[in-house]
């Protein structure tokens, strides 16, 4: 798993990924692929209303990682695992 942030930088966006990327790979035991910069048009289009990130869960070319989210159970885990690490930013108050 990894996360993008706007190349920017934005401090906030970072903090927010870097929540979410310890939550989801603490919780659900995948590798940390780390935090990493990019100027993707999804970011690029919404770092100047909020913080955004960019979260990559896995590969469709992987067929275990494909297999593993076929599977309803596994995209409620991965979801809430997500959710726990917004929640965990806003919580820290950064």
């Amino acid at each position: 798993m990894e996360v993008y942030v706007h190349h920017s930088r934005n401090k906030k966006s970072i903090a927010l990924g870097v929540s979410v990327l310890n939550e989801s790979t603490q919780k659900l035991g995948f590798d940390k692929r780390g935090v990493k910069f990019a100027n993707f048009q999804v970011l690029r289009e919404t770092i100047p209303y909020s913080s955004s990130i960019l979260v990559e869960m896995g590969f469709m070319t992987n067929t275990d990682e494909a297999d593993y989210y076929l599977e309803a159970k596994n995209i409620e885990a991965m979801a809430l695992a997500v959710l726990m690490g917004v929640m965990s930013y806003l919580n820290a108050g950064l």
